[in-house]
């Protein structure tokens, strides 16, 4: 694995507080992209947090200890009640099933944990978003530019950006505290029943971790990467600007760009 460790300083950039008056309006051609790749890189980050809270619930009970039917997680979100629902799948009586239910709420109140006694069959919409998930883990575990031993499944369904297809994204994670994985991150397009792969992706062409930062310089406010897949920053981008709490300077082929959370804002294109 290639790593880098990237400064502003040293790429020559100089990214001031005031950078946001100076935006140009996104060009037309790309509006939708943008829109797009905001919505669903906000939409993995809150499920993909919420799952890290229910499975933290699970720890502390020692669910995953006691209970090998355990096989994974769906993840839905419940916009009138603001909360996320985690749902923990295993195999009950030859059939996958909701064996635990945690109801993570948006913020800091706390978690609601439900085991399912009897267990519940999968709903159509869970079981097409079962079945993408196990898909895209098999499609996974073929490819030779996995960029880490450990990546976490999020199924978006329905999209946030609505098309029609179960989206599964295999994000690649460390447990190194304060790295950056910027690369390696995948995701696999399903027909709306979960059994057809209609398309997938890369959003990387390799793979490279940015280090965490020295302790004693303090955390860093941003980060850059240049993107060579897209004239936009992707979803991917928006996931980790929300995860680290930085902003992301993204070059591309149309030009700068900036990502804080869900904002993304051009700053200036790229001269010919």
């Amino acid at each position: 694995m290639r790593r880098a460790c990237l400064t502003l300083a040293a790429l020559g950039v100089a990214l001031t507080a005031g950078a946001e008056s100076r935006t140009r309006e996104i060009p037309e051609d790309y509006r939708m992209a943008v829109s797009t790749a905001s919505q669903r890189g906000i939409a993995i980050f809150l499920h993909d947090a919420s799952t890290a809270r229910a499975s933290d619930e699970l720890m502390a009970r020692k669910v995953f200890e006691r209970d090998p039917r355990l096989e994974g997680w769906l993840t839905e979100v419940i916009p009138d009640r603001s909360l996320v629902v985690v749902e923990f799948v295993g195999t009950d009586d030859g059939k996958p099933a909701v064996l635990y239910r945690v109801e993570v709420p948006v913020g800091d109140a706390a978690l609601k944990f439900e085991a399912m006694k009897p267990s519940l069959p999968l709903t159509e919409s869970q079981q097409a978003r079962w079945t993408a998930r196990g898909l895209a883990i098999e499609q996974l575990d073929q490819r030779k530019d996995r960029c880490s031993r450990q990546y976490n499944p999020v199924v978006l369904y329905p999209d946030p950006a609505p098309d029609g297809l179960v989206h599964v994204y295999m994000l690649a994670a460390t447990t190194e505290a304060g790295v950056v994985v910027a690369g390696g991150h995948f995701r696999y397009d399903f027909s709306p029943d979960g059994t057809l792969l209609e398309s997938q992706r890369s959003f990387t062409k390799s793979c490279f971790n940015i280090e965490a930062p020295d302790e004693k310089k303090g955390k860093p406010v941003a980060f850059m990467l240049t993107h060579l897949l897209d004239p936009t920053p992707t979803e991917i981008h928006v996931f980790l600007s929300r995860l680290h709490g930085q902003a992301v300077y993204v070059m591309t082929e149309a030009g700068t760009w900036s990502v804080e959370g869900a904002e993304i804002l051009f700053l200036e294109p790229r001269e010919k």
